[in-house]
């Protein structure tokens, strides 16, 4: 492998180890698709599946004294690895372009989101009986594109978890989804030996940039932090689309 595709990878798993270690979720908005620009939608699903599950298991065991609710982390969690395993099969039998389009118009979908930034909330008792529903479409999302945060931040972020609460439900929804999702990449042979190697290689980069993203947030406004992003997500859209 040459070594500046190894850098941009690095530096993209980077970025979303500080947005993880910032809120909790995203490093897949920002690795997952970049990755994608130096590969292909497959290969880097593949490339990020063992840093994101066991940076995963690692947050969802730090925070896992704020499950507040079991039937809201379970439901929306247990029903996203249903929804997964179909997505993945997908996967396997759409073309790489549409696969491409499809995940740049997510992420356009996404940012349209958090620019609008509703206000309205979706109360919590709705809420955590529609999660089996969302975790469901979330996991399809998932496996079709490696991004489920369209539905799965979009749902979260509208019934106005606090960060706590929201980390530890959101690690437990990853590290569930991604243990079979890694399962059928390796059954499908798109997680090869040769991309397992570089796979644990990119939890590396991950972990050791959590920190950072933590440290941020006490320095930065939320409102700052989400611009930067936005404007590098949108380059990344941009890209997908037209190419």
């Amino acid at each position: 492998m040459e070594i500046f595709p190894v850098f941009v990878a690095f530096l993209s798993l980077g970025l979303g180890g500080i947005l993880k270690g910032a809120t909790g979720a995203g490093a897949p908005i920002i690795a997952v698709p970049a990755l994608a620009i130096l590969f292909d939608v497959p290969t880097a699903i593949a490339i990020f599946s063992l840093p994101n599950l066991l940076a995963n298991i690692w947050q969802g065991w730090t925070f896992r004294r704020e499950q507040r609710s079991k039937m809201l982390v379970w439901g929306f969690a247990g029903f996203g690895v249903l929804g997964m395993a179909l997505g993945t099969y997908f996967l396997t039998i759409l073309s790489l372009e549409r696969l491409e389009k499809t995940l740049g118009t997510m992420i356009l979908l996404f940012i349209g989101f958090k620019i609008l930034n509703p206000r309205w909330i979706l109360v919590r008792h709705v809420g955590i009986k529609i999660a089996p529903i969302a975790g469901f479409l979330a996991g399809g999302l998932q496996g079709v594109t490696g991004l489920s945060a369209p539905i799965s931040l979009s749902f979260l972020n509208a019934m106005r978890l606090d960060r706590s609460e929201f980390i530890a439900t959101i690690a437990v929804f990853f590290s569930l989804t991604a243990l079979p999702q890694i399962a059928l990449l390796i059954y499908f042979n798109i997680l090869t030996l040769s991309l397992s190697f570089w796979s644990f290689l990119g939890l590396l980069p991950v972990i050791c940039f959590i920190p950072l993203g933590q440290y941020l947030t006490k320095k930065w406004s939320c409102e700052v932090f989400d611009r930067i992003i936005l404007s590098f997500l949108m380059m990344i859209a941009v890209k997908l689309l037209i190419l």
